[in-house]
């Protein structure tokens, strides 16, 4: 008795082109969550930028590592500083950062010891809510730009493996059983 063997492809799609738009359409999904970040960003800065500035005085810095998905750091600065005749006490955070502006953070900390002058923008109804006004600190400055730059990354990275996805379920449809 002679058993015969047949080979046939499958018609589902292969795990390459499943993976790829995966990938894809989750790309588009931090696409639209970051065209709901960047105005909401827009409109915070463009409201802190109307706060009134202060010059305050560096009590303590330093700069803070912490540990998310690798090594991240950040500045947190105390600074003291007069509103109203009255004087108050904040912490100013940066944003985190990843290793490669560790040196920057770390030779801004060295060139702002306590005493040194510090200019900052405050809340108008809470006084105690303060940003950096100048943006010289490391990972303090605006953070639309890099909103704009991750976008248009998420934009092309989504697009280009949606459309591998496509091409390669198509030539698995296009080859058919054998």
């Amino acid at each position: 008795m002679a058993i015969e063997l047949r080979y046939q492809r499958s018609s589902r799609p292969s795990g390459y082109a499943m993976f790829a738009s995966l990938i894809g359409y989750i790309l588009v999904f931090c696409c639209m969550v970051l065209i709901v970040k960047t105005p909401l960003d827009i409109y915070k800065e463009k409201k802190q930028a109307q706060w009134p500035s202060v010059l305050a005085t560096i009590e303590q810095r330093t700069v803070q590592r912490t540990y998310s998905r690798g090594y991240q750091w950040h500045i947190e600065t105390e600074v003291r500083y007069t509103v109203d005749g009255e004087e108050l006490t904040s912490t100013l955070h940066s944003r985190t950062a990843s290793f490669g502006e560790k040196q920057a953070m770390y030779q801004w900390a060295s060139q702002h010891p306590p005493g040194t002058p510090l200019p900052l923008r405050y809340d108008p109804q809470h006084h105690n809510m303060v940003v950096s006004d100048g943006g010289n600190m490391p990972a303090s400055g605006s953070q639309v730009p890099g909103d704009w730059q991750m976008l248009l990354i998420f934009s092309v990275l989504s697009v280009t493996l949606i459309a591998i996805g496509r091409v390669l379920r198509r030539q698995i449809a296009s080859q058919g059983p054998d």
